[in-house]
């Protein structure tokens, strides 16, 4: 080959190697999305409500994957040590990424080293609600009733160190009472059990509680939350009533593998925010107590690292501990 030759064709490879590179089409084959919990739970019920968007935009089917198991840690654990290609991605949550850490002395993943931040997605207040032939109407009804029954009252999770317990160890400690912890595997056998009257009470996500509040089967009591959602606007907030440490949501957001291509992060993201933008969904969603909170891939990593100390202060509040 003429020196000329060879010159002009090293001063075009890297033009070559540029154009292949951005002629790469992202995604190439499906999606799996894991979901760390199993199917009918609230992080389940999201993540296939948004899929069916992604997939449109995507032009590929997003395979949505449930990983129970280890208080989402399976799931967590998977995604954390999967290619980094953008192909495999994790509906995280508070458990996940903030409360684990702070709650367990040995984690298989690091919530922030492990992955990339690629969109918050939503949250969900805790409500507070008891049977409907609970004899307490009020929060302050239901506190003076703990007060004269110490150990009398109960309060249900769906296990040790999840959001519920965490915010039912709380509420004891601002109020000055003594409850029960009656952790379940599940939440319908909880809800169950609360509108039986089995168990006192429940924090939990709205989205499971409507149907039941809707019907007179439940009663809300309080929102675990700083300021009245639209979505039960009537029902004031643990904070208002003189708890300001009583307050939890349950947040959802996509992350990646770490060291995931950042183009393909800033891709996908992007889709996540066009759909969540829809407001016809957002109003689907504001329905069932979930409120659309989006977050840019540097958003959501800044969120995710505060988020991980304020828990980190919560559960050494809360007293909670794992068997």
């Amino acid at each position: 080959m003429h020196r000329r030759t060879f010159n002009t064709a090293l001063l075009t490879l890297p033009w070559i190697m540029s154009s292949a590179r951005a002629g790469t089409h992202y995604p190439d084959r499906p999606i799996r999305l894991i979901v760390p919990y199993g199917a009918g739970t609230a992080t389940d019920v999201l993540a296939r409500q948004l899929s069916a968007g992604v997939q449109a935009e995507v032009g590929q089917p997003v395979i949505v994957e449930n990983r129970p198991g280890a208080s989402g840690m399976i799931g967590a654990e998977l995604v954390a040590r999967s290619a980094p290609d953008g192909q495999v991605l994790l509906v995280g949550t508070t458990q996940t990424h903030a409360i684990d850490p702070a709650l367990y002395s040995k984690i298989s993943y690091d919530p922030v080293a492990d992955f990339a931040p690629v969109a918050g997605l939503a949250d969900q207040d805790h409500v507070l609600v008891v049977g409907a032939n609970f004899p307490a109407k009020s929060l302050a009804e239901l506190v003076a009733l703990a007060k004269s029954k110490p150990g009398g009252l109960s309060f249900a999770s769906t296990g040790n160190g999840t959001p519920a317990h965490l915010v039912g160890e709380i509420f004891k400690r601002e109020a000055g009472i003594d409850m029960m912890h009656v952790p379940y595997p599940g939440g319908a056998q909880a809800l169950t059990d609360v509108m039986a009257g089995t168990v006192s009470l429940v924090f939990y996500p709205y989205q499971a509680l409507k149907p039941h509040v809707d019907t007179g089967k439940m009663r809300a009591l309080a929102v675990a939350s700083s300021t009245r959602p639209a979505w039960l606007p009537d029902v004031p907030t643990t904070a208002e009533l003189g708890y300001p440490n009583s307050v939890i949501a349950a947040w959802f957001g996509i992350y990646a593998p770490a060291r995931t291509d950042p183009e393909r992060v800033k891709k996908i993201g992007e889709v996540y925010r066009g759909i969540l933008a829809d407001p016809k969904l957002r109003e689907q969603l504001a329905a069932t107590g979930t409120t659309v909170r989006y977050q840019s891939p540097r958003e959501l990593g800044a969120f995710t690292a505060s988020e991980i100390e304020r828990y980190g202060k919560l559960v050494q509040m809360s007293g909670a501990k794992v068997d």
